[in-house]
């Protein structure tokens, strides 16, 4: 007889929600819910630290009544520089399939990854979901399992995840072969409207959002700003530079340099704020500039036009849809379609690029005329990327302390590290105008 698998937001503590098993990241450091809930176990003598996962390890624990789950997953992935959507829609995955063999596993709970660290929250969630309903689809889960939850402790987020949850699976539950069988489990409305998030969602156009991470601007971000974005087509990013250091801030200077706009709050004279806004102006990112009162406005930035929006969130999403209209018409008018492959060039894709260009070529090193930096002008390699000319050519050049050097008749791509002769380099990637 077929049964059901329930899939729910609960609005809580992680630590204090009741299940049989709380699945958590081990990101190759200790960040959020996951720090919190290895220090209780600790508090309560079970030794976590050796025992943490690598990447692609995973570690079961019983908790001894040290938090309310009965046990904790610890899953080994990348770090938090690498956990991108694909990373975690490959984490919602594992997190199901570790359990398979595990009995009694009735309720498993975990929390959303992402939007603490920069990433877009609805396309986070939707990725975490698919991965989790991949797992069920294939069949590998265990055969105990009723229901997964996902814990939020911010009512406002745990509401927003629950309209996504409502979106993208109506019934709220899957139901599945009582005999664990291979079937056709999930909807294929669920499907269709998951298929592109996770290895896809660093394709999609997205816009930077740089302003304070403090409570007073939450609501102007989710529902003055990133609503407005969406609606518009981009997903919606942002990171909190007080919280973060070393891997994150190079991670947010690969997301501005990638973005199709950002956009900066000037509220309150952040530091932070004028920093990503600064770099995106270095690199001629379009940026759209807001402030509540122009009396925050800084020297600097009171020659920009600036959109004012005297603390109202109604202003904010007024102004910005019609700021947005005007940008993207201007963006679509300069960057004709046949070359728009080339603005969303992923990382990940520049490291297959340089690994057949090795293959072809031998090492990228000093001993190689073609190799790095041999030109005396920091150029790796130019490639061609299939587009029609004479847009065809793009260029791979050395940063120079992290940063991408302006190439004359040339606008950035992207920027990050790629190995090169088995050397992590960071590279910075650029077209023709």
């Amino acid at each position: 007889m077929d049964r059901q698998i329930s899939f729910g937001i609960e609005c809580g503590d992680a630590l204090r929600i009741e299940c049989d098993v709380l699945v958590l990241k081990h990101a190759q450091a200790l960040y959020g819910v996951d720090a919190t809930v290895i220090s209780a176990l600790e508090a309560a003598g079970i030794s976590v630290r050796p025992m943490l996962p690598k990447p692609g390890e995973f570690r079961l624990m019983p908790t001894a009544g040290a938090v309310a789950a009965r046990a904790v997953l610890f899953v080994g992935v990348s770090e938090l520089r690498q956990f991108d959507y694909a990373a975690i829609r490959e984490f919602g995955a594992r997190a199901v399939t570790s359990l398979t063999d595990v009995p009694l596993t009735k309720k498993v709970a975990l929390t959303i990854h992402g939007p603490n660290y920069g990433l877009d929250e609805s396309e986070s969630f939707r990725a975490e979901l698919a991965g989790l309903l991949d797992s069920i689809q294939s069949g590998n889960y265990s055969a105990s399992l009723e229901s997964i939850v996902v814990v939020e402790r911010d009512a406002g987020r745990a509401d927003r995840l629950k309209r996504i949850l409502q979106s993208a699976l109506p019934a709220g539950a899957v139901t599945v072969p009582a005999s664990g069988a291979v079937g056709q489990t999930v909807p294929v409305q669920t499907r269709t409207f998951l298929e592109s998030v996770g290895a896809g969602s660093l394709q999609k156009p997205h816009v930077f959002v740089a302003m304070p991470f403090a409570k007073e601007f939450d609501d102007r971000f989710h529902y003055g700003i990133q609503r407005v974005a969406e609606s518009a087509g981009f997903l919606c990013e942002r990171a909190d530079l007080t919280s973060f250091t070393g891997d994150v801030i190079t991670w947010v200077r690969e997301r501005i340099a990638s973005a199709s706009f950002v956009l900066g709050d000037l509220t309150t004279a952040n530091p932070n704020v004028y920093l990503e806004v600064g770099y995106a102006w270095g690199l001629n990112i379009p940026t759209i500039l807001l402030v509540s009162d122009v009396q925050d406005l800084r020297f600097d930035t009171r020659g920009q036009r600036c959109l004012v929006y005297n603390g109202s969130i109604q202003s904010i999403e007024k102004l910005l849809t019609a700021e947005l209209k005007a940008l993207t018409a201007k963006i679509d008018h300069a960057e004709p379609k046949t070359v728009s492959a080339l603005k969303s060039l992923s990382l990940s894709e520049l490291q297959t690029v340089v690994q057949q260009q090795e293959d072809l070529l031998g090492p990228l090193n000093k001993n190689n005329p073609k190799g790095l930096g041999n030109d005396g002008n920091q150029t790796l390699l130019t490639f061609d990327m299939g587009q029609e000319p004479p847009m065809n050519k793009a260029v791979l050049r050395l940063t120079v302390g992290g940063h991408a050097v302006p190439l004359d008749g040339h606008e950035l791509i992207c920027i990050g590290s790629c190995f090169v002769s088995n050397q992590l380099i960071e590279l910075a990637a650029y077209r023709p105008r």
